[in-house]
């Protein structure tokens, strides 16, 4: 099972698809995956490893 900490519960996690594909599109250690239905994006979702993390374990995750 999913849980959040107190601080993800008050932070806006969410996008929209135009918000993500902005977002995915400036960050360059993200790699967006979009899922279309019929030739319409209906999901989303960003794979992102960024190396200059110095925490091995903070530097991946998925949006």
């Amino acid at each position: 099972m999913l849980k959040l900490t107190s601080e993800q519960k008050k932070k806006n996690l969410v996008l929209s698809v135009p918000e993500a594909i902005q977002e995915a599109a400036t960050n360059p250690f993200a790699k967006a995956y979009f899922i279309c239905l019929n030739q319409e994006i209906i999901g989303y979702t960003a794979v992102v490893f960024d190396e200059t993390i110095p925490e091995p374990d903070k530097r991946n995750w998925l949006w």
